[in-house]
């Protein structure tokens, strides 16, 4: 069952969940204040997935998501 989230509210709705939020991340600010944003309302069980285009694509998104606990992974589509 997919969950659809339109506002901070409903943030609150996925702590009690029990499932795994997967949260796709660039790195940049709005997807690393989505991060800081889930953590901040006690959601813990995410998992943050990046696509790696160029040599720093990766790496902010990988700081942030180590900064704040999360799990990471990297599709690498780098030529």
């Amino acid at each position: 069952m997919n969950t659809r989230i339109e506002r901070v509210e409903d943030l609150r709705r996925l702590k009690d969940d029990g499932r795994r939020l997967l949260c796709l991340v660039s790195g940049g600010v709005d997807s690393t204040f989505l991060l800081h944003l889930l953590r901040q309302h006690g959601i813990d069980d995410v998992v943050a997935c990046s696509v790696r285009l160029g040599e720093d694509e990766g790496r902010r998104a990988a700081d942030a998501c180590k900064a704040l606990g999360y799990d990471w992974i990297a599709v690498d589509r780098r030529e």
